[in-house]
């Protein structure tokens, strides 16, 4: 953990370290991997689990990668428009 701490302080891209993030939240359960998103390099909607894997391509390539960066801390942060994997779950009353 403090390897990790120490590692977000100073990642290697800004970008990658979003990514990271977003990652463990959607392992961890606290983001859910199977909700869609829209994609702003591609225009289509993807997983988040399939979005996290074109960041990583596209970081590996070389590509521009601002716009998924922009997304990714949304998702982070909870201010992402996502639909979710599972609608009826989403906004009912107890």
């Amino acid at each position: 953990y403090i390897q990790l701490q120490a590692w977000l302080r100073k990642p290697p891209s800004p970008v990658l370290a979003a990514q990271v993030v977003a990652g463990l939240n959607a392992e961890c359960g606290t983001l859910d991997g199977n909700a869609t998103v829209h994609d702003p390099i591609t225009g289509d909607w993807v997983s988040v689990r399939s979005l996290i894997k074109r960041v990583s391509d596209a970081i590996a390539a070389k590509k521009a990668t601002d716009a998924y960066k922009t997304l990714l801390d949304q998702l982070n942060n909870n201010t992402a428009t996502v639909t979710p994997s599972n609608p009826a779950k989403c906004g009912t009353a107890p």
